[in-house]
């Protein structure tokens, strides 16, 4: 697996999903304050981050685990079917995450 790599002389794209508009933010700021990172999009739901990803192609995606509609997860597991090569950073403040039953 060969990993997205940006050009040289351009900073690497960053598509930055989370529903809570402050994290989305924090997360954007940061990613911002790093002249290698630019952010190319942001998401507040799952499904609206595969949508992204398919109009954007970023190199990198920050993903929350806990979003409304379609979960970080399953985003990611769509994403990673239509672009294997897609680096996905998964992150949540969510104090606890459920277990499957």
């Amino acid at each position: 697996m060969s990993l997205p790599v940006p050009e040289a002389d351009e900073p690497a794209r960053v598509l930055v999903v989370d529903d809570s508009p402050s994290a989305r933010q924090l997360i954007v700021d940061l990613i911002n304050a790093d002249a290698g990172l630019a952010v190319v999009g942001e998401a507040k739901n799952g499904l609206e981050a595969v949508r992204l990803n398919r109009a954007l192609a970023p190199h990198i995606i920050a993903m929350d685990l806990t979003l409304p509609l379609m979960d970080g997860l399953q985003a990611t597991a769509l994403i990673m079917q239509e672009s294997p090569n897609r680096v996905v950073l998964l992150q949540t403040a969510a104090r606890c995450w459920p277990t499957p039953t």
